[in-house]
């Protein structure tokens, strides 16, 4: 039989790997089961074993994650993700050389390319990192951006295209409004 305080830290690694969208409730709930009828494997090996979690990550969330979260890490996002085991050096080249194209911060690369989750990257933020957690989405040479990439683009094709080509917003409008067009005059193919 598990003693009392050994199946509490368990419950709590379970339960911070929820939390981080790692796990569900479920799969939880089915690995205290198995641990009951093999109760010389650690929940993260049952979690391993059934191949729901990498070791790293088990070992990550049972030995280091407590830790981080009392001290601070010392460490950036990409790293504090490899070290999970979430996220290999070949993705983190693969983010970086995303970051450098879009500007988006590391960690919404990261999710745009599908190595992790929103969930997951919001639970780093808000334990590791919770001063980031309000920060804009895109960054420019360390610092937030403050326009939309939206609007970015535009100013870019409009500065590089020849007059008269894209007309500004103000002048469309204008347009618009100045038109004759009616719905009358529209034939509707039903």
């Amino acid at each position: 039989m598990i003693s009392q305080t050994h199946q509490s830290i368990h419950k709590r690694i379970g339960e911070l790997l929820i939390e981080a969208n790692l796990l569900t409730p479920a799969q939880v709930q089915v690995a205290l089961y198995d641990q009951q009828q093999f109760s010389s494997m650690k929940l993260g090996e049952i979690f391993v074993f059934r191949g729901w979690l990498n070791q790293q990550t088990a070992d990550f969330f049972g030995e280091t994650w407590t830790n981080l979260c009392q001290q601070g890490p010392a460490q950036s996002l990409g790293e504090c993700l490899c070290a999970a085991g979430l996220v290999d050096d070949n993705c983190v080249e693969q983010i970086i050389e995303e970051q450098a194209r879009n500007g988006y911060r590391f960690g919404a690369n990261a999710v745009l390319l599908g190595f992790i989750n929103q969930q997951t990257l919001d639970y780093f933020l808000e334990n590791l990192f919770p001063d980031r957690k309000q920060e804009g989405h895109y960054v420019f040479n360390g610092k937030q951006r403050i326009m939309q990439p939206q609007s970015r683009v535009m100013e870019e094709i409009q500065s590089q295209s020849p007059s008269g080509f894209l007309k500004p917003k103000e002048e469309i409008d204008s347009a618009k409004q100045t038109s004759s067009t009616s719905d009358e005059d529209i034939s509707w193919v039903g």
